[in-house]
C-alpha cells in the first residue's frame, strides 16, 4: 500500500513537524470533529495529503493513522553537521544522494556547525564518520613535529 505522505518527508523537522498534525487528528477522533480538524486546523498541504491518501486507500481514518505512523517511526534519520546552513536545494540534493546510497528510509537530521571550516560530520547507524576540513587541519596538525 503507497502512501504519499511519507515521501514528503525529508528532515527530523518535517517528521516533527507531521507527527503534531497526526497527533492532533488522533485526538479529534475521540472528540468527533476528525473534518473540522482537518481542514481547519492542519494547513492545506497536509491536509490535501491525507485527504488523497485516504481516498486512494480506502482506510478508515483510524486505521490510516495506525499505518502512516508505523511508517514514518520507521524512518531512519542520518544526522549530518554541515559547515553552512544548506539550502533547500542542497538539502534536497543531500536527501537524494543519501535515500539512493545509503537507505530508501532515510531522513536528514541536518545541524550546524561553522567551526567546520567545510565538509560534513554523518553519523549513521551508530557510525560515526568526521569528513570536516577542521577534523583534516586538526590531523595534520597534530601529525607534524613541533
Amino acid at each position: 500500500m503507497d502512501f504519499q505522505l511519507p515521501t514528503f518527508i525529508k528532515t527530523t523537522e518535517d517528521k516533527n513537524e507531521c507527527n503534531i498534525y497526526l497527533d492532533l487528528l488522533e485526538k479529534s477522533l475521540f472528540q468527533n470533529n476528525s473534518q473540522e480538524i482537518l481542514h481547519d486546523k492542519i494547513p492545506s498541504f497536509f491536509s490535501d495529503v491525507i485527504t488523497k491518501d485516504l481516498a486512494q486507500t480506502k482506510l478508515t481514518l483510524s486505521d490510516y493513522l495506525t499505518k502512516i505512523k508505523t511508517i514514518i517511526g520507521s524512518l531512519e534519520p542520518v544526522s549530518l553537521t554541515l559547515a553552512i546552513r544548506p539550502s533547500v536545494a542542497f538539502q534536497n540534493t543531500l536527501y537524494n544522494w543519501i535515500t539512493s546510497h545509503l537507505s530508501p528510509k532515510a531522513i536528514l537530521d541536518l545541524s550546524y556547525d561553522p567551526s567546520l571550516i567545510a565538509g560534513v560530520i554523518i553519523t549513521y547507524q551508530g557510525k560515526y564518520h568526521d569528513l570536516s576540513y577542521k577534523n583534516t587541519l586538526t590531523q595534520y596538525f597534530n601529525s607534524k613535529p613541533n
